[in-house]
């Protein structure tokens, strides 16, 4: 289960939410890739989004994506012969699934339970990191009635002829920011945010072939994703946890921090 958590700084400086609200660069060593697929403004190479807008359907999501990429979504930023694949691995429960609007990769759906499955979405890369070890993953997702991922994300690894899957070593928050309100049936009004998580594994075998995979609820919206790729083995998280990035953020100020317990994420 991936608890979801409120950072509160009472401080004199005050943090803007845009300044939180971000993927930040993992200070992989080593040799190193990385892919980014920044979906609140997709566009590849030197086309803006209305030319890729047909290929990735429309709401509810159902239709097939249908690209010249492999029906994916390639990878528009990253390191030096960067090449990678979002792509829609299935539709939701109830007659809904994932596309990429014009501001987000968007989980539609009908009049449907809030915590249910609305898609599930696959990266994987082309160009793989030779001898790649650890990869971090990281998505900045916006919740939908409280709630934001449903599953995963889930690393499968294929090494020496069999297929793997492995939850993340490390898991946790970056920054979450107040987007508004909303009020469930019978219940007081509840906040709701838009969230950064970062996930990393660290696999010590011979890695032939990965992908990722996860699952949104319905009407969550996915703004950013980001693949990082090294061949160190790390035993520990190479990004900060929420803490340590605000008291970066504050460049020392002395801050009180309370954690506030959301709803759970199903895993």
């Amino acid at each position: 289960m991936i608890r979801k958590l409120s950072l509160l700084l009472l401080s004199s400086l005050a943090l803007s939410g845009a300044a939180l609200a971000q993927i930040v660069n993992v200070p992989f060593t080593g040799n190193t890739s990385w892919d980014g697929w920044q979906l609140d403004n997709f566009n590849y190479g030197n086309n803006n989004w209305n030319v890729y807008k047909g290929y990735y359907g429309g709401y509810p999501g159902t239709n097939a994506w249908n690209t010249s990429w492999n029906n994916s979504a390639p990878s528009s930023l990253g390191s030096a012969g960067h090449a990678a694949q979002l792509y829609k691995v299935a539709n939701g429960a109830s007659g809904g699934g994932p596309y990429i609007g014009g501001e987000s990769l968007y989980f539609g759906a009908g009049a449907v339970e809030a915590n249910s499955l609305g898609g599930t979405i696959g990266i994987r890369p082309v160009n793989m990191l030779s001898g790649v070890r650890t990869i971090g993953f990281q998505i900045d997702i916006g919740e939908a009635s409280g709630y934001d991922l449903f599953s995963g994300p889930t690393l499968f690894v294929t090494s020496g002829g069999s297929t793997v899957e492995l939850d993340a070593n490390f898991t946790f928050l970056i920054s979450q920011v107040y987007t508004g309100t909303f009020t469930p049936p019978g219940e007081p009004e509840q906040d709701l945010y838009r969230n950064t998580y970062y996930f990393q594994w660290s696999v010590d075998a011979t890695i032939n072939s990965f992908e990722i995979q996860f699952s949104a609820v319905p009407h969550a919206q996915v703004y950013e994703v980001r693949l990082d790729q090294t061949d160190t083995v790390y035993n520990y998280s190479v990004v900060p946890e929420p803490s340590t990035w605000a008291l970066l953020l504050t460049s020392g100020a002395a801050g009180v921090f309370a954690l506030r317990r959301r709803r759970t994420v199903q895993a």
